[in-house]
Parts: C-alpha cells; structure tokens; sequence
C-alpha cells in the first residue's frame, strides 16, 4: 500500500502549505471578490493532478450534472427511488452538481495502461444550508443497497454493495464515510471505494477513493483527501474562483454524451490527463501557456456508426488571460496554432464571416477523427481579455449557422453574471445525428 501512504503524507504536506499556496494561486490568476450575485465556481474546487505524487495521475472526466442525471445515478447506482430522489433533491434546493475523477495507472507510460486507484470528487449546491442538510441525510441513507456482509454479490453497473464504517473525526459540518464494492461496467474490473461525504454550508460534497488492485483504502487516507478539498472548497467560496465553469455553453439532448467539462489550466498550472506522456503534455500546454485559466466543455451526439470518428461533436474552450492586450495578441497567432494541430486535415479563413464579440475569427474546417473526416467550423472570439474557441463538427457538414448561433450564445454567456443555463441542441444540428443503432446514456460510476 505504499501509494496510499503516499498520498496522505503528500496531503499533510499541502495542509501545512495551503495558505501560501492559496495566496500564490491567486495572485497568477487574478478573480474579483467574490459577491452574493456570482455563482460559486464548482468546478474550482476539485482535487487536481497536483495534489499528489502520484506517477501518470491525471484527469478521466469533469462533468457538470444536470438534476435528471443526479436523480438517474442515485437509482442506478444507490438503489434510491427515482421519484422520492427526485422530490427530495427539489424540495431540498437542489441548484446544480459538479464531478470530477483523477485516475492513476499501475506502470505510468504503458502503452495498454492498466488503472490501479481513482480519486472522485463531487459537490452538489442547494439553496441553504438547512436544504443541505436535509439531502444529506437523504444521500446518506444506504439502506436501500445491499451491504457487503449480506453474502450478496456485485453486479457490473448495477447497485455497489455499501455499508457505513466509523471515521476518526467530522469533515465540515456533518460527515460520513461508506465503504462500497463493485464492479466498473465497461471494463469488468472490481473495485473497493472509500466515500467520505460531508455537508459544509449549502454544499453537500465528498470524496471517494477506489482501488482496483484488490487493496483496501485506509480511513485515514479519504480522510486526509476530504480534508483538503474541504479547504479547496472554503478557498473558493472566500476569494472566488475564475468562473469560467459558470459561463460556458452545454448543450441539452436526450442522448448527448459528455467528454470533457473541467479546467484543463487553473492559477497558471496545467492538468495532465490520465497516463499522458511528457511530449503529449508539453504540446497541448504550449498551445495555451499564455493564458491563466482555460476551461473546455467537449460533447458528442452518436451518430452512423458505433464508433466515436462519425459522431457530431461540439467543444467550447475558454481562455481567459491577464489582459486584454495578452488575449488579442494569442488571437492574432490563430492560423500558426490551427497548423500545428495534426488532426484538422484542412482549413480555410471565412474573413467576411459575422463578427463575435470584441473581435473574432471564423474557420471552415475538415477534422480527422479516427478512420473519419468529418467537416464544420471553428469561431475564435475575444470578449475582453477571455478567448472563446467554438467548434461545431458532422457528417457531411455542421451548418455555419448552428456555429454562429452557438458562438453568439456563448459570447452572450460570457458577458452575464449568473449561471449560464444548458441549451437545446439546435434542430438542424441534431438532425445530423442519426445513430445506426439505439444508444442508452450509462451514467458513470
């Protein structure tokens, strides 16, 4: 278990350190005070890469959760009923939820890299504190799982078998720590999980830490990480974060898939990916080191074959810099950045395209995915000192007006002050998604 031991003598560390951390953090990525109008940026306060010393550790997925995929993961997963889950979350406040997962291989750089633990954090808003409170004692009724000691056996993708074990101290205001077994659906593997849950304020939120090896995550190691995203989290809500999570465009479709929605640069510090070679993340970072915080949103609608190269795909980037001169100036070296990006196969400036924002730049562009060449457009537009990076791609085309539309929008999200709230996926757009077989969204475990 000398990883684990590991990571909490690195954790105690970071405690010991996290003040001037905080302080250094902010300073590189300067944010307003934060006020009682600007949503709390969930996504801020994550666990990150850098928070371990842990070889090849890094990012497998952000996600920012709407209600019905809260309500959908708590029946699949915790055995709760969908319409009690439901009303309680609403009758409770329920205002958005944030996830994320840290993944670490067995050998880091292996070519068919094997996981061998994984660090989930998550953290759902209500209205207030008493609604918090309320839900937590809802998400923290296992008694609808079967427990480990029942003689039941896991089942890929269904409910973890669960039960509650004493923790040394209380995390936030109330606490818990569950221990769950099961099984991950899409590769089989087994996996024993460490959930401390904690209600601080109107938050309710926890981490989970899984091994895959066939080790037991120890009390005091999901102990020591709750403590730090605990600080993460008040951290965040005293001084603000950069928001950019808050002001991004989702899409909305019965069967949309989401790959990315994190920050990929945060306080000047850029996030490796799960295994990522030390060549791979040197040239995504390059492509941004001049920006402060980058936050990218990534989805996909299945379309034509099983495979992923076919399907139409949506991203939004945001780069935010530390003025308005630094972000003109990364703007200017579009054409240089889009030429070294080796999967655009080709691309052509539209210079009498619609103008976005303070400035803008609009691309037609044909995109190798896998096996597939699919085609669409590219909107750069700077609003101040942030940079968006639109990208609109299908079979046989993404229309250039679903991309203005869609730029337009985000254009618009990015000079508001509230939550940016998800948006349909345009008809014309979606229609281009026709799936050569059903597909069924699987809630990730």
């Amino acid at each position: 278990m000398l990883r684990f031991s590991r990571i909490v003598s690195v954790l105690v560390l970071l405690l010991l350190l996290l003040p001037t951390a905080a302080a250094t953090a902010q300073e590189s990525s300067p944010a307003a005070s934060p006020s009682a109008s600007q949503p709390l940026d969930l996504a801020a306060m994550t666990l990150v890469p850098s928070d371990f010393d842990i070889p090849g550790i890094g990012r497998w997925f952000g996600e920012s959760k709407s209600l019905d995929q809260d309500v959908a993961e708590q029946a699949q997963f915790g055995g709760k009923d969908p319409d009690v889950a439901r009303e309680t979350m609403v009758t409770a406040g329920w205002q958005r939820e944030y996830t994320s997962r840290l993944d670490a291989p067995v050998e880091y750089g292996a070519e068919e890299a094997v996981r061998s633990l994984a660090v989930r954090t998550y953290v759902r808003e209500f209205a207030d504190a008493a609604g918090a409170a309320s839900a937590f004692t809802f998400l923290e009724d296992e008694s609808a799982a079967p427990a480990p000691s029942s003689g039941a056996t896991p089942v890929a993708g269904g409910v973890s078998l669960s039960e509650d074990i004493p923790g040394t101290q209380v995390i936030g205001d109330e606490s818990e720590i569950t221990r769950h077994l099961g099984i991950v659906s899409s590769t089989g593997l087994p996996y024993n999980a460490l959930d401390l849950t904690f209600q601080v304020d109107n938050l309710v939120a926890g981490v989970e830490l899984s091994d895959y090896t066939g080790g037991e995550p120890e009390v005091a190691e999901v102990e020591a990480l709750a403590q730090t995203y605990l600080e993460r989290i008040e951290q965040v809500k005293a001084e603000g974060g950069p928001g950019l999570s808050t002001q991004i465009v989702r899409l909305d479709a019965p069967d949309i898939v989401g790959t990315r929605d994190e920050y990929g640069r945060l306080g000047g510090v850029q996030a490796p990916d799960y295994n990522e070679s030390a060549e791979t993340f040197a040239a995504r970072g390059g492509r941004a080191d001049a920006s402060t915080d980058y936050y990218t949103v990534s989805q996909r609608l299945p379309a034509g074959s099983d495979a992923t190269g076919d399907d139409v795909s949506y991203g939004s980037f945001i780069y935010r810099f530390a003025d308005d001169a630094a972000a003109a100036d990364w703007l200017n070296k579009d054409e240089e950045r889009l030429a070294g990006i080796a999967a655009f196969v080709e691309f052509t400036a539209m210079p009498d395209a619609t103008t976005f924002g303070d400035e803008s730049r609009t691309y037609a562009i044909d995109r190798l995915s896998g096996e597939q060449v699919t085609s669409g457009y590219l909107i750069y537009a700077r609003v101040g000192n942030d940079v968006v990076d639109l990208r609109v791609f299908a079979k046989p085309e993404a229309p250039l007006a679903v991309a203005e539309e869609l730029a337009q929008a985000q254009v618009a999200c990015l000079e508001s002050e509230g939550v940016c709230e998800r948006i349909a996926a345009p008809a014309s757009l979606a229609a281009l998604a026709v799936p050569a077989t059903p597909v069924v969204a699987t809630p990730v475990s």
